[in-house]
């Protein structure tokens, strides 16, 4: 998925869904790379509570609608590093 820069928020906000169209969660920072400036990962808030917002990367994904449908599973997106809401890496 190739994103302006300019566009890049527009994912926050949006339902992440796997390759199966099943909900992982809510998108809620995205990350640009440094030299592309191109959207390249998000965090997505997941669980009941919302506590904790795991990293998952945007590469093989596709926006549908108003969902963007990762290229990774909810159990890889659920695995994966993820951050407090006090900004700390878990």
């Amino acid at each position: 998925m190739t994103t302006p820069p300019d566009t890049a928020q527009q994912f926050i906000g949006r339902t992440a869904t796997g390759p199966d169209g099943a909900k992982i969660g809510t998108i809620e920072q995205v990350y640009l790379n440094d030299d592309t400036g191109q959207p390249e990962w998000v965090t997505v808030k997941t669980g009941m509570f919302g506590s904790k917002e795991s990293f998952a990367p945007l590469q093989g994904s596709a926006t549908e609608g108003d969902a963007v449908r990762l290229a990774v599973s909810k159990d890889v997106v659920k695995g994966a590093p993820n951050i407090d809401n006090d900004g700390h890496t878990d």
